[in-house]
């Protein structure tokens, strides 16, 4: 877990770097038609910036959006990889009933499973479009910074209470959100910039 923290912590160094460079340039969550909705502005306008978030195709952030279980396995993949590297991410079968080898999210989804940052839902599913809460997303990030989910009881029963404490003392947490609730789209920018900029 160590070799996965320090490349987590190389990628997201340079990605940092050259995002601020491209924010600095031009802030890029002025460039959505619902600018407006969007509050935590620096970490959209970095996340989006480094290939980590997207728009939709109508030119929106959508930041009240809920997060997607796929919409996190891609941003856990470009946070660990770099957009590049994780784009390139493909699949020729999947170990998932509801996840096609040719759907877009397909070699994220594989490359999260394979680390130990995602699982099915059971039998035999993934729920690829199935809402993500602050809790679970919290789970990922803390996982790709290099947490054993087992050693850290991330399983079980008290598995929520476990994440919630070291999202927090981590400085994941973004403030004011209720982990246990849908995370929205602007939610998990906050805390995979939080994740980002960790110590």
């Amino acid at each position: 877990m160590r070799n996965l923290k320090r490349t987590l912590s190389l990628v997201m160094a340079m990605a940092l770097i050259v995002g601020m460079m491209v924010v600095s340039a031009s802030a890029v969550s002025s460039d959505f038609n619902d600018s407006a909705e969007i509050t935590n502005t620096e970490a959209v306008d970095v996340m989006t910036a480094i290939g980590v978030f997207e728009g939709t195709d109508k030119g929106a952030f959508n930041p009240t959006g809920i997060l997607t279980r796929e919409q996190a396995a891609k941003i856990v993949a470009v946070m660990l990889l770099g957009e590049e590297d994780a784009n390139k991410l493909s699949t020729n079968s999947t170990t998932f009933k509801d996840v096609a080898a040719n759907r877009w999210s397909a070699g994220y989804i594989g490359y999260c499973v394979q680390q130990g940052i995602l699982a099915g839902t059971g039998n035999g599913n993934f729920d690829p479009e199935g809402e993500l809460t602050g809790l679970a997303f919290a789970k990922m990030m803390l996982v790709a910074l290099g947490y054993d989910a087992k050693v850290a009881n991330y399983v079980g029963n008290d598995w929520a209470i476990n994440v919630a404490a070291d999202a927090v003392n981590a400085g994941i947490a973004p403030k004011g959100i209720v982990l246990a609730d849908a995370m929205t789209r602007e939610q998990a920018a906050q805390m995979a910039f939080q994740t980002l900029t960790a110590d």
